[in-house]
Formats: structure tokens, sequence, C-alpha cells
């Protein structure tokens, strides 16, 4: 998914509007980006239906031009119509070397077969009720039940002085006029939308195989989203210096580690990875040479924060070297366990209470 020929393979992403959901997009758009550059991007719906207004800010937004197709029949899906003409289009136009079709609607089985047959690369994007007909006539299908929407920003209308609104009004019938939000000053610390931005990006670029990104692919995903995007914008020089400010949200390996001449990977944590203690009992003695190995692992996997606690058979002359090796607490037979909660609890929370 990741090398250099799926970087630069061009790719027209095409929606169906009324098959699609807005809060996605950007996920979408991220997913697209993960599998080639997208150099075209085209939504199609009937834009006068009040249906279609959830999406009119996100076209803009996100650099996405609709094409109008009217119902001319009621009941009737025109716009599936209008978007398979359009596709051949590009299809034979030599423009693009692949496509993304964002619909959980069957009509677009002989269009993802038709594609293939022209040794054109297709993915689909849709629920999971979507027909498996449509599933197995795209090259792969992603599932927009596995994405999860990007936080909304606070409403830039809300955030404007009561004159500034009312200047802005717009007149009485009329379409309201779009206000463009100014571009974000400097940061020392990026927000909640640009770490989702960061996550979305690194869940696109992971290798399946190996549950790792290459950093060097999750930039590429992110500026092909947000072409503005700048790690210096938030004071660091690389973009593994950003996320290596975030322990908390996504993990790196580095170099040797990963034997891969040098590239850095990156992971996000999942809800529930987060593990602050590893408790283990030993009673065979074979402390002395478990112990390195599970520090050892912890810091090839970038969980140096994890505070490993140990007790079991151990004899005493063994406690003084254990604690240098880096655990944090050691227990032989006897101990309370009202004494290792306790010290558990001084050593996540900062005090024994």
């Amino acid at each position: 998914m990741n090398d250099t020929s799926t970087s630069q393979r061009r790719l027209a992403l095409v929606i169906d509007a009324d098959n699609a959901q807005p809060s996605l997009i950007q996920p979408v758009l991220l997913a697209a980006a993960s599998r080639g550059r997208v150099t075209v991007r085209r939504i199609y719906g009937d834009w006068t239906s009040p249906n279609m207004t959830s999406w009119k800010a996100h076209l803009l937004d996100h650099s996405i031009r609709p094409i109008q197709q009217f119902r001319i029949v009621g009941g009737k899906n025109a716009t599936d119509s209008a978007m398979i003409i359009d596709a051949m289009d590009l299809l034979h136009s030599g423009l693009v070397d692949g496509f993304c079709i964002v619909s959980s609607d069957s009509d677009f089985t002989s269009l993802a077969r038709r594609i293939q047959e022209s040794g054109l690369f297709v993915m689909g994007v849709g629920r999971r009720t979507t027909p498996v007909a449509f599933q197995r006539a795209c090259e792969e299908f992603v599932f927009t039940d596995d994405m999860r929407a990007a936080p909304s920003a606070t409403s830039s209308s809300a955030k404007r002085r009561p004159a500034e609104r009312t200047a802005s009004a717009s007149p009485a019938g009329a379409a309201p006029a779009r206000v463009e939000a100014p571009r974000k000053a400097r940061s020392t610390q990026p927000d909640a939308q640009v770490l989702d931005l960061l996550s979305q990006g690194i869940r696109s670029a992971t290798d399946e195989d190996t549950g790792w990104a290459g950093i060097g692919r999750v930039g590429q995903i992110v500026r092909q989203y947000e072409p503005g995007f700048s790690n210096k914008d938030y004071g660091h020089a690389s973009l593994s210096g950003l996320l290596e400010s975030h322990p908390e949200l996504f993990r790196l390996r580095k170099g040797e580690e990963i034997k891969e001449g040098g590239r850095v990977l990156v992971d996000v944590f999942q809800p529930g990875d987060r593990v602050d203690v590893i408790g283990i009992s030993i009673l065979s003695g074979a402390h002395m040479a478990l112990v390195p190995r599970i520090l050892e692992l912890l810091k090839a996997n970038a969980q140096e924060h994890v505070k490993l606690f140990v007790g079991g058979i151990i004899p005493e002359e063994d406690v003084p070297r254990l604690l240098e090796m880096g655990v944090v607490g050691v227990y032989g037979p006897g101990a309370l366990s009202e004494t290792y909660i306790a010290d558990i609890r001084k050593a996540v929370l900062g005090s024994a209470a």
C-alpha cells in the first residue's frame, strides 16, 4: 500500500451524494489519499434539493466539484447515470490511473467491473450493508462503519461579536453568504482537529500485515488532505518530533529497532490500548532472564512509560539489581496486597491516595 507506485497513482474520487455521509468526508478523503494522488474530486446529486444542504459547506472546505443532476422523474435516481457516464469519460481520457467510488448502491457494480477490466485500480467506500456484488467488483472496499467523523470545529458564527453577526446577516430569503475562516496563527500545541487528522492519516497509511505506518507516507497523505499543514507551525522540525510530543496518542519505532533502513514507523493508540502498569509473578526463579527481556520489548515498542512490578520467589540479593534495571517495585512471599496496590497508585497517579 505504501510503495512509490501507489503514491504516484492518479485517482478520481466520485461520490454519490445520495448514498454518502458528509460527516465522514475527512476519513474518506484520507482513505483515498492512502491509495494514490486524488487528482479529480467530484460529487453528484440534485443540489436544488433540501437534502443536499448538509453537503454544501464540505464541498468548499475540501475542494470537491459538485455535479448537478436534476431528478427528471420522481423515484428514479438520475444521479447514478450521470456519475457512471462521467466515470466512463474519465476512464477513456487517460487522465487517471484508478477510481474511488463512494456509494453503498449496487448500481455501480458494472462500473467497477468495467474499470477493473481496463486494468485500472478501483476501490469502493460504503456501508457494510453494501451489496456483496459491488464489494467484490472492486479491487478493495473500505467500510465507512469503521470510520469516525472528525471533531467539529466551534462554529465561527458563534464566536463572532453580535455587531459582526448583524453586519454579515443575509437579506431575507437569500442564501447565507459563506464566511471564510482566517488561517490559524502559529500555535505551540495542535488542537483536537489537527491531532485527529494525524490519527486518521496514520490509520489510512497503516500496513495491514505489520500494523505500522511509514511516517513519510503519513506526511504525504495528511498534506494531500490539508496542503497548508506544517509541523513547524507547532514548533517541530519534523513530523516525527510532533508525534513524539504526544506519547499518549502515538507510538514511534525508529532505526535499528525495525530493521527497515532507518525508516520511522508510527502507530495510533486505539481505545483500550493504553497500559500504564504491568505486574508479573514469577515462581520459577527465572526473573533475572525474563525481566530484562520484558523491559527490552517495552522500549522497542515505544512503551517505556509503562511501570513494571515484579513479585514471586526472589532472593533479597536480586532486588537491588532488578530495581537498577528499571523495575518500580519488587515483592517477595508474604507481601500484602494493600502494599503493592498503594505503590501502583503512587507510581501511576503520583500519590498514595
